[in-house]
This record gives C-alpha cells, structure tokens and sequence, in this order.
C-alpha cells in the first residue's frame, strides 16, 4: 500500500459531482496527473497522485465509479487527505 503524501497547497483542482454510492465529487489535474476526490458520506477528501488522464477517463466511463475507484486506485496510486 503506497504511503500518503504531503498536501500540495498551491494545487487548486475542480471538483464536479458524480452519481455514485460512495462518492459526492471528482476533480482531475491533468498537468500534475492529480485525482482529488470528495467521499459521500464522511465529506473527506483525498488527493491522488499520478493518476493518468486514461485511468481517469476509465473511472468516469464505468458504470459504477465508485467501485472502480474502489479496485483499481484507492490503494495502488500515493494520496494524502486534504479535508
């Protein structure tokens, strides 16, 4: 499991909200391959490092995000909590 990293202050990303059980919102940086993410029921929000814009795109595209989010990024991708 990667280790969580430090917060990057001066990284300011969008986030839109997404239908999905588990998460109330997605933001993507492209430039620094960056994923924040904002949880549905506990309001905590992670960053998600090196993240590309193909695994990106593939989240949004699954019928359940979250369960994608899930399986393929939570614990393979280095994050750290914001909020």
């Amino acid at each position: 499991m990667p280790k969580p990293l430090k917060l990057d202050k001066n990284l300011d990303i969008v986030r839109e909200a997404i239908t999905s059980s588990n998460l109330e919102s997605l933001g993507y940086d492209e430039k620094n391959e960056t994923l924040e993410v904002e949880f549905l029921n506990a309001g905590e929000i992670y960053r998600y490092h090196n993240i590309s814009k193909h695994v990106f795109n593939a989240m949004l595209g699954a019928s359940t995000p979250g369960q994608y989010f899930y399986h393929f990024i939570r614990l393979a991708y280095p994050y750290y909590r914001i909020q």
